[in-house]
C-alpha cells in the first residue's frame, strides 16, 4: 500500500480534486472522517487514467448523506481495475465547505 494523501484537508463547496498521482497498482482506497460531513449530499469519486493523466475514463463514486445519526466514523470508497492504469485521482463534490481527515492510498 502506498499512501498518497494523509492529512487534514479543507474541502471547499463544489468540486475538489486530489491528484492526479502516478500509480503502478490497479486499486485505490479513499477514507474520510464521516463525523464532520456537512448537511446534504457529498459525492466522493476515484478515477483512473491510462494516458498519463490526461483523461480519466474509469471511475467509481459513492454518495454520502450528512449529517448521520449516529455519526459514521469513516466513509470509505475503493475501486479496482483489471487493467493497469498509470494515474489515479480522487474528487469530492460537497454542498458546503468542511475540514476532514483524508487518506488516499493505492493498494
Amino acid at each position: 500500500m502506498t499512501v498518497l494523501v494523509n492529512a487534514s484537508v479543507n474541502i471547499p463547496s463544489g468540486s475538489h480534486d486530489f491528484g492526479p498521482f502516478a500509480t503502478t497498482t490497479k486499486a485505490a482506497l479513499i477514507e474520510m472522517d464521516g463525523t464532520v460531513f456537512p448537511a446534504g449530499t457529498t459525492t466522493i469519486a476515484l478515477l483512473f487514467s491510462f494516458d498519463g493523466g490526461t483523461t480519466f475514463p474509469n471511475s467509481a463514486s459513492g454518495t454520502y448523506i450528512g449529517p448521520t445519526i449516529p455519526k459514521v466514523p469513516t466513509y470509505r470508497l475503493s475501486f479496482e481495475l483489471a487493467t493497469q492504469p498509470d494515474h489515479v485521482k480522487a474528487t469530492t463534490i460537497a454542498p458546503s465547505a468542511f475540514t476532514t481527515q483524508v487518506t488516499l492510498s493505492t493498494l
